[in-house]
Parts: structure tokens; C-alpha cells; sequence
């Protein structure tokens, strides 16, 4: 017998993430509200402080390109 592996949506990840990131609750809080492991709130926590730190760059670099165009 198979089992598939519980898939989760974005949505759901991202607000996982922030609450991580909030760190108002522990990751062992986390998973009792949310019913996921703690590692994997962890590795989406990691992920969307990343995410963040590129978009940023990204926001930033083509701000400064399109002042220098002016």
C-alpha cells in the first residue's frame, strides 16, 4: 500500500513562515496549531527569509538602474 506524501499550498506556507518569523510562539507551538513538524516549519521559515532578502535586492537594484536612466 502507498501512501502520498500531504502536500501544502503556498498560502498556507507563507503564513506557517510568518508566524515563524514572528516569534511569538515556539516551533513546538507552531506545529500543535498547525499540525506540521517543527524542521519543516523551520526549512519554510529559512526559505521565506531568503525569498525576502532577494526580492528586496531585486526592488532595490532596479530602483537605482532606473534613477541612473534619468
Amino acid at each position: 500500500m502507498t501512501t502520498t506524501r500531504k502536500q501544502y499550498s503556498p498560502k498556507f506556507k507563507a503564513r506557517v513562515a510568518v508566524e515563524a518569523i514572528r516569534g511569538e510562539k515556539t516551533l513546538s507551538q507552531l506545529e500543535s496549531q498547525f499540525k506540521v513538524h517543527p524542521m519543516q516549519i523551520a526549512k519554510w521559515r529559512k526559505s521565506a527569509l531568503a525569498a525576502a532578502g532577494t526580492i528586496r535586492g531585486w526592488r532595490h537594484t532596479q530602483g537605482a538602474k532606473r534613477r541612473s536612466r534619468e
